[in-house]
């Protein structure tokens, strides 16, 4: 950088940042300048890159140092070059969980994490959080002459179990107070020297000496408590003419006789000591005679009934289950009810129109300045009159021919357009344009009838009450054998 401090010379004037100078025109006379930082004094002048300001005859005035990061604590927004003052809080331990390499001051945030229990093998004095990593593994017997030494305990924790008796429960000279085997163990045998097995070493009698007899269990004197075999062994065989093996030419029976029954491992009476099948197996099945697939044939229940074909079967329901054949009293009607928003009782919750739309009793004269106003009328009908007139004609609102203009009635009022207007009603007018209320919707009305109809207003007495006992098929009151006859003998039939 020049500066030439001549008279009439030129100004430098940096836009604060190094390296980049703008030249600007300027007066007469010497000058001053006053450099920033990183500046190096040669001479009497500065050089070097930096932050330089230049200002004609005057004093420079103080730069305005401070913390220019948004993210610190201490950020200065009116500060000029930042001094390096700038304090980020945060975790500064590098072993910290959470540490922070921004933070350049320390807020106790920092957690490390590790196991706190000074009494561990592995106890971390800097960790402030515990991890569940706590190992005491390290402590145990560290007497090579205990019996529960430890080859990896590395600290003694006092239970160290030495010898101090024999600790065999077989030996006869166990002792029950003893923890640790010394090794003086002596163990019991038979004594008696008669016996096939006399042990002249044992120290104890145990009751063990076995005698000479037949020692073949395929014989009829087969001795169980013989220890060795004397010579008279006889042989045994079936002898129960009844039994699958019967042996005409055993001598006695040895109990080997196998009787006829189910041999079929799938079948329900499987008998795995039968010896030949007799045709008596029976199979599983579902045993439930209200389930779907219920199997008379079935000798057992395995758990496979289905109740899949229960449910609401009246189409018109809105829970209607076209899949289900058997209905359970399930039916919901409440989807039914006035779905046209015009009408004076329209039932926003209704998904099906059930005929019920009021559109009269809403209807009226809505203008209070009218000779007629109704301020029962939510719905203006058009019969407001508001000034006098020499007119005669129907003045019944719910006539076909209501003349809103009318002032006196001349009895012509037609009441022709009315009626029901429901087909699915047992009185349906197909004439009629405008509905009156007057739909009849038969069907059972009590509602405790497994077959109660939410829609119907009057009673066409089908109602059904054999679902409140639906195993008393007969209807006598009782569920006995009569029921399951009755079922038996239609069992198999198709369902019209």
């Amino acid at each position: 950088m020049n500066l030439d401090s001549g008279s009439g010379g030129a100004v430098y004037s940096p836009p604060l940042f190094p390296g980049k100078w703008n030249t600007a025109a300027g007066g007469g006379g010497g000058g001053s300048y006053n450099a920033g930082l990183n500046q190096d004094n040669v001479a009497g002048f500065q050089s070097g890159d930096g932050y330089v300001r230049i200002y004609l005859l005057g004093a420079a005035p103080e730069c305005n140092a401070g913390c220019t990061d948004p993210n610190a604590i201490n950020y200065d927004p009116n500060a000029e070059f930042d001094d390096g003052s700038c304090i980020i809080p945060g975790c500064t331990n590098p072993v910290a969980s959470n540490y922070d390499p921004q933070a350049n001051e320390d807020d106790g945030s920092c957690i490390i994490i590790g196991c706190c229990n000074p009494a561990a093998c592995n106890y971390n004095p800097d960790a402030n959080q515990d991890d569940g990593s706590c190992d005491f593994s390290c402590y145990g017997c560290t007497d090579p002459l205990a019996c529960n030494y430890s080859d990896v305990a590395t600290i003694d924790d006092g239970s160290c179990l030495l010898p101090d008796g024999c600790t065999d429960p077989l030996a006869c000279n166990y002792d029950i107070n003893a923890q640790c085997d010394n090794g003086t163990c002596t163990y019991p045998g038979c004594t008696d020297v008669a016996a096939c097995n006399y042990d002249m070493n044992a120290g104890c009698d145990d009751g063990s000496c076995v005698y000479p007899g037949c020692t073949d269990s395929l014989a009829c004197n087969y001795d169980m408590n013989a220890g060795c075999d004397d010579g008279s062994c006889v042989y045994p065989g079936c002898t129960d003419a009844n039994a699958c093996n019967y042996d005409m030419n055993a001598g006695c029976d040895d109990g080997s006789c196998v009787y006829p029954g189910c041999t079929d491992a799938l079948a329900c009476n499987y008998d795995m000591n039968a010896g030949c099948d007799d045709g008596s197996c029976v199979y599983p099945g579902c045993t439930d005679a209200l389930a779907c697939n219920y199997d008379i044939n079935a000798g057992c229940d395995d758990g496979s009934c289905d109740f899949g074909c229960y449910g609401c079967i009246d189409p018109l329901a809105c829970n209607y289950d076209m899949g289900a054949t058997i209905d359970d009293g399930s039916c919901d009607y409440s989807c039914y009810g006035c779905t046209d928003c015009t009408a004076c009782n329209y039932d926003a919750n209704a998904t099906i129109n059930d005929g019920s739309c009021d559109y009269v009793s809403c209807l009226g004269c809505t203008y209070p300045d009218a000779l007629n106003y109704n301020m029962a009328a939510t719905v203006d009908d058009g019969s407001c009159i508001f000034q006098l007139a020499d007119t005669e004609g129907c003045l019944d609102p719910g006539a076909c021919n209501f003349d809103p203009d009318a002032l006196a009635d001349d009895g012509s009022c037609d009441y022709s357009c009315l009626g029901c207007t429901n087909p699915l009603a047992v009185n349906y007018n197909g004439g009629a344009t405008r509905d009156d209320g007057s739909c009849l919707f038969a069907g059972c009305i009590d509602p405790g009838a497994c077959n109660y109809n939410y829609l119907a207003n009057f009673d066409d007495s089908s109602c059904d009450y054999s679902c409140q006992c639906p195993e008393d098929i007969n209807g006598d009151g009782t569920i006995n054998t009569a029921d399951l006859l009755d079922l038996l003998s239609v069992f198999g039939q198709n369902c019209n």
